[in-house]
């Protein structure tokens, strides 16, 4: 084999390989899922916080609880029933901004769904300590218990209790399973971080 047919060998070898790299990077580019910039307008926002996918997950040990007490003002010690209150009213209290969030170049506003649930249980409280509160009527407590039973179905929770919980003695036996679940604390930083910089930037344009 001559000089000149090894050289144009070895240039189709090349022509060659650089089209198999060629087709290979683009099933690559092709395959490869795209960054979607939401805009944040109408329908076009993620179905979860940004953050939601980094956060750690966590143990968490379920267990009876002295504090977050049902005591009804005019029926039982009314220090302790403020105190109860304030316990309870804390739930929905924090994190800073109560659970609101505000994305977007257009700073639109959205509600963490836990934050939801966490007022509905709260609501659920008030109504069972004094079914007159005027935030206690029939169907706001309707619609959250079908909100909260919605949510339990979307995010069921298939950890294992030993035995039968309908048999347990909550005074004798206070401490329940451990359960993994995102990081709470984390997406509560998160909120409050983004209270802050909603608050700064509300300041800086006078809104």
């Amino acid at each position: 084999m001559t000089s000149l047919q090894n050289h144009w060998r070895n240039v189709s070898w090349l022509l060659i390989a650089g089209l198999n790299i060629i087709l290979l990077l683009s099933r690559l580019h092709t395959a490869l899922p795209t960054q979607h910039k939401f805009s944040y307008i109408g329908d076009d926002y993620p179905i979860e916080l940004p953050f939601a996918q980094s956060l750690h997950f966590v143990t968490m040990t379920l267990h009876e609880s002295t504090h977050y007490d049902l005591l009804n003002p005019n029926t039982s010690d009314p220090v302790l029933a403020r105190i109860s209150d304030t316990e309870w009213q804390s739930t929905i209290t924090n994190p800073l901004g109560m659970g609101r969030v505000h994305l977007g170049d257009n700073h639109r506003l959205f509600t963490a769904t836990f934050w939801h649930q966490i007022h509905c249980v709260r609501e659920m409280a008030r109504a069972i300590v004094d079914p007159d509160h005027p935030e206690a009527t029939p169907g706001h407590i309707e619609h959250c218990l079908g909100y909260l039973r919605q949510g339990f179905l979307c995010e069921a929770e298939y950890g294992l209790e030993a035995g039968d919980f309908m048999k347990r003695d909550f005074v004798t036996e206070p401490i329940a399973d451990t359960v993994v679940c995102r990081d709470w604390e984390g997406a509560f930083k998160y909120l409050e971080e983004q209270t802050e910089e909603w608050v700064r930037w509300k300041r800086a344009h006078g809104v």
